[in-house]
């Protein structure tokens, strides 16, 4: 629901396609026609990961697939990351649904306090806690001003939700 809404409010969707949220995210914006960019950290020509490969092709049809790797550039963790640093660059603001403390998100979290951008964050339930550790160190943190939601429905950036 987070995605739809953010759609309906005009947002574009820039992830990494990777499995998980980043592929949910990139389907939910091509259903309720949002667009929608893949930034990859590999060349564009590799199918990175091969799971999302048909996804990745819808994308090249309806969004953008952007790389700054040249064609047949294998993935490599550092690529994943600059990756990771340029789809925050791509964004007016970062929406993080989960993280654990040393998740790649947390790199995404860091470029995000870097570049000044507003962050908003899942609060999980209690009795999800363990699984979203980065999310509660987030919110610890007081870097930036973040704007915390319960559920997709209460996604709204320009909101003052402390």
């Amino acid at each position: 629901e987070a995605v739809k809404k953010l759609c309906d409010d005009g947002y574009l969707i820039v992830s990494g396609l990777a499995l998980g949220i980043d592929a949910v995210a990139h389907n939910a914006a091509l259903e309720c026609g949002g667009k929608t960019v893949a930034v990859l950290g590999c060349g564009v020509d590799v199918d990175y990961p091969r799971q999302n490969s048909e996804l990745k092709r819808i994308i090249q049809s309806k969004g953008a697939i952007v790389s700054e790797y040249p064609f047949g550039t294998k993935v490599q963790q550092f690529r994943l990351k600059k990756r990771n640093k340029i789809i925050i660059g791509l964004s007016g603001q970062v929406l993080i649904a989960q993280t654990s403390e040393k998740g790649g998100t947390m790199n995404s979290y860091i470029a995000a306090i870097e570049q000044k951008k507003k962050v908003g964050v899942f609060v999980p339930p209690i009795s999800q806690a363990d699984g979203f550790r980065g999310n509660i160190k987030i919110m610890e943190d007081r870097k930036t001003h973040v704007l915390k939601f319960m559920n997709g429905r209460e996604v709204d950036f320009e909101a003052r939700i402390d």
